[in-house]
């Protein structure tokens, strides 16, 4: 069983910018704004394809519907798609706009196909003076906080957290969040692309009429959790477990020379997100960049050799991890 290269599409927001295009395996990104990059994906034609080996060409979805047994003991979502997105976003264009992911109560009271989503990051590259708000002050009432949103103080109502290389944070379904420019990224989450924005404009920058915009905000001053944000949940110099929820697990694998790796049953998608390392097992190997996704399919074993860090993300098995 072999490891495999992906690649996704891109979204260019307005927040994004240039940064990733100075990381090795990013080469070649389309000209303009780059806000995501798509490392594991599986929506509709919205699909990560894989760039490597026997299945090179291939569509995400389209392998694991002809191959069953590379999903090992994780089961596809309901929608018959891999459970799981992860993006690497550029902040650096202007500020990501507050806006939250709602919850399953929602999604299922309004029959939508997503789930509800809750995410977390990995914050990879901060500017001094770059902040990350999360989650709304202690104390503050739902009609404050629209207050604030309406008088366009929404961002002096949360928590402000310095972004600092490194950080992890795990946000919740109807968390609040916003940043300021000068952050690079890594981001799991569950399959789902539910938002509800609170801004006067889209994130491609496009102006919304009035009407629109106040029910956007009267819908999430009812979905926002009030409950104040814990700041960071781990710190990536602390592995291996950063993250552990029902939908998502997040690690690090720390290499430093070489030593042994396993996907164990289920498979796991490999982000390097520092250096550079050679992945081998017995019938290949590959050699992963900064920037670089594999995913490694359930039962992978080989030998991982460099000096890097690797991100890995998978649904955990609740009766085995």
């Amino acid at each position: 069983m072999e490891s495999f290269k992906l690649s996704g599409p891109t979204r260019s927001y307005t927040f994004g910018g240039r940064r990733l295009e100075h990381w090795k395996g990013k080469e070649g990104l389309p000209e303009g704004r780059v806000a995501e990059t798509w490392e594991v994906a599986d929506r509709g034609s919205d699909q990560s394809i894989v760039q490597s080996g026997v299945w090179k060409g291939l569509a995400l979805h389209d392998l694991l519907r002809q191959h069953p047994e590379l999903l090992g003991s994780t089961l596809l979502d309901p929608l018959g798609r891999f459970p799981l997105l992860i993006k690497l976003l550029d902040v650096s264009g202007a500020p990501l706009p507050l806006h939250l992911h709602p919850d399953d109560t929602y999604a299922t009271e309004n029959a939508l196909r997503d789930p509800g989503k809750p995410e977390a990051w990995v914050i990879l590259e901060a500017d001094p003076g770059a902040w990350i708000y999360l989650g709304v002050l202690p104390g503050t009432s739902r009609e404050e906080y629209k207050k604030a949103i309406l008088e366009g103080r929404g961002l002096g109502a949360m928590r402000a957290l310095p972004a600092r290389v490194g950080d992890v944070y795990y946000l919740p379904p109807n968390t609040p969040h916003a940043m300021t420019p000068g952050i690079v990224f890594y981001e799991v989450q569950r399959n789902s692309d539910l938002t509800v924005h609170v801004e006067q404009k889209g994130f491609f920058g496009e102006a919304l009429a009035e009407d629109e915009w106040r029910r956007n905000v009267e819908r999430f001053i009812s979905l926002a959790s009030l409950e104040p944000h814990p700041g960071t949940s781990g710190f990536l110099g602390r592995g291996p477990s950063l993250v552990n929820t029902p939908y998502f697990a997040l690690e690090v694998l720390n290499s430093r020379s070489s030593r042994a790796i396993s996907s164990r049953i289920r498979p796991e998608a490999w982000s390097c997100v520092r250096g550079q390392v050679r992945l081998s097992w017995p019938q290949g190997t590959l050699e992963l960049e900064r920037g670089e996704t594999v995913l490694a399919p359930a039962g992978f074993e080989g030998e991982v050799e460099g000096n890097a860090d690797l991100l890995v993300a998978y649904v955990p098995d609740r009766g085995k991890d």
